[in-house]
């Protein structure tokens, strides 16, 4: 990694001094593990929490933040119906939307006090209502 500084001034007068620079490095958090529901675990509840594991710095940075997101399609994340940021240390989200019968696919990440997010978690998959496992299979194909 290389970093450029360039110092200038419009006061001929003067000379810019470099008085102390400091570079620190944070690792990521760990990569949160998905606890509930997953494994395509079948709800009735149309409004459920997710839940995964707890926060965990290599460096002992404090928790920040938490990236939440649920799809209908495995694997893109780009039209997620839920993409949701919390900043308080929990780790779990109630979604606050009532979900349509089907099958549904989610992830999380954290983020730590020095601004470094985690790697996304594997995905879950949940079954709201009526669907079946044969849906799953077809949303990941």
């Amino acid at each position: 990694m290389y970093v450029y500084l360039k110092l200038a001034t419009t006061d001929p007068t003067v000379s810019p001094v470099i008085d102390a620079l400091a570079v620190n490095y944070s690792r990521l958090p760990e990569k949160p593990v998905v606890i509930s529901p997953t494994n395509g675990e079948k709800i009735d509840d149309r409004s459920p929490t997710l839940s995964a594991g707890d926060f965990s710095d290599i460096d002992n940075d404090n928790f920040y933040s938490s990236r939440w997101q649920v799809t209908r399609e495995s694997g893109n994340y780009s039209a997620a119906i839920i993409d949701e940021t919390l900043k308080r240390p929990r780790a779990n989200y109630s979604i606050g939307q009532r979900l349509e019968d089907g099958v549904y696919f989610w992830r999380v990440r954290y983020q730590d006090s020095t601004g470094a997010w985690s790697l996304w978690s594997d995905e879950g998959v949940f079954i709201v209502g009526e669907e079946n496992n044969n849906e799953i299979k077809q949303s990941r194909t």
